[in-house]
């Protein structure tokens, strides 16, 4: 009896975080007619949702998001997940501190860590002979695949003058 093409294990090769994956808000600070020096924090404007995704097209997508998610989660101590979400109002108590005549600009950004790999694909039957009951898996293949996994509850933040 064939119960379908199924992925069977997921081979990670190569596993890297990317601390700036995307850009979820600005906060900037003009002081270039400034008498003093200015205070700039981290103040989220509106709530950003940032997505993860598979680098190539595969069959049982969502099995296979499931199989890289565990399989990085193993290799980092991080929050890793296909849907990240930064609250709107999110404060920092950090704060930066922008000279007179400059423009200082507070950049944050949700890390990501990009996962790549081989999962191995068959097709998966029951077969069964009298009362002996066995599962077999014929014409497997390997498919290159990767994943961007954004990090929660993580940001990286980049400060600069003008």
């Amino acid at each position: 009896m064939f119960l379908g093409h199924w992925p069977l294990a997921y081979d990670s090769v190569s596993s890297e975080v990317n601390w700036d994956f995307q850009v979820v808000n600005v906060n900037e600070v003009n002081n270039v007619n400034g008498d003093n020096k200015q205070e700039l924090y981290y103040y989220q404007i509106e709530e950003k949702h940032v997505k993860g995704a598979l680098t190539a097209k595969v069959s049982q997508s969502d099995q296979i998001k499931q199989m890289i998610l565990q399989k990085a989660r193993s290799e980092h101590d991080l929050p890793l997940t296909f849907h990240a979400v930064v609250g709107r109002e999110t404060k920092s108590s950090k704060t930066y501190t922008v000279p007179t005549t400059k423009i200082g600009r507070l950049t944050a950004t949700i890390p990501a860590v990009k996962d790549t790999g081989k999962v191995t694909i068959g097709e998966v039957y029951l077969e069964l002979k009298g009362s002996n009951k066995e599962i077999v898996i014929k014409n497997v293949t390997k498919q290159d695949v990767g994943a961007y996994l954004p990090i929660a509850n993580y940001l990286t933040f980049k400060f600069e003058t003008k």
